[in-house]
């Protein structure tokens, strides 16, 4: 019973979070920096988009902070990760369950992830 609660009460505070985004005025949403259509696909996406993108990137020899150097890029990625099919195999291959796998095989966002630790590498190497 307690999953129940549990998975109610994420239901709920995803639906309270996602109608106070979109009930932000257009001066709000600019000062959010994602338009509309990004918000509402954003706040319906799964609870824990942020804490698989980071541990992604940690898997990726990135800091957290490295998503958020580019907004545009940060938007597309978690649109990306909240549609993904693969969720099951991200969270296995997170806990080390997977490594017969690549991030490439089955992470919509791999490249991105690459291209930031590729930039991450030649700044630091400057």
């Amino acid at each position: 019973m307690t999953s129940v609660l549990k998975r109610v009460r994420r239901m709920l505070d995803q639906r309270r979070d996602g109608q106070f985004l979109v009930a932000l005025n257009s001066a709000q949403q600019s000062d959010v920096g994602v338009s509309p259509t990004d918000l509402q696909s954003l706040s319906s996406g799964p609870a824990d988009i942020r804490a698989r993108m980071e541990a992604m990137a940690e898997a990726h020899g990135l800091a957290p902070d490295a998503l958020s150097r580019e907004h545009w890029r940060e938007v597309d990625m978690a649109r990306a990760c909240g549609h993904c099919g693969q969720r099951g195999v991200c969270a296995k291959w997170l806990a080390g369950k997977r490594s017969d796998l690549s991030a490439g095989d089955f992470c919509p966002n791999a490249p991105q992830f690459a291209e930031l630790a590729k930039s991450s590498d030649q700044e630091s190497s400057v």
